[in-house]
């Protein structure tokens, strides 16, 4: 897990570094200019960063919408802390105003399975289990 934490902090600094090399100086749009090119520069850097999420490797579900530096997050994961490192990966990057989380949790373990284990351990324990 610290690991994890420690390599999506990495993505950041690098995410910041190369934000600051092409002189990218807000997400938020400026009166009356379109922000277009800004929302296409912080897409870049928000797959940037949620590719350096170790919890997301290998996802290719996520889809990463950007409008005026609010993001919005699509997908599918198997747990909810790869929903939730993703969330923080992506609102800890300069320039996003606005996280919309709505990837799903969709887990492929197997509860029924789980439940017979659990069931069987109880009755080598000698615990009384109901049908």
């Amino acid at each position: 897990m610290r690991r994890q934490v420690w390599t999506a902090w990495v993505a950041v600094a690098i995410a910041v570094l190369a934000l600051s090399l092409i002189g990218f100086r807000s997400a938020a749009p400026s009166p009356g200019a379109p922000s277009i090119g800004q929302d296409d520069q912080l897409t870049k850097v928000v797959w940037n960063v949620l590719r350096g999420v170790p919890a997301l490797s290998g996802n290719d579900t996520l889809k990463v919408n950007v409008k005026n530096a609010v993001v919005k997050l699509e997908g599918v994961v198997e747990r909810s802390i790869e929903k939730e490192a993703a969330e923080k990966a992506v609102a800890s990057v300069p320039g996003v105003a606005t996280v919309i989380n709505l990837i799903e949790v969709h887990s492929t373990a197997s509860t029924g399975n789980i439940s017979q284990k659990v069931r069987e351990r109880m009755l080598q324990e000698g615990v009384e289990v109901q049908p």
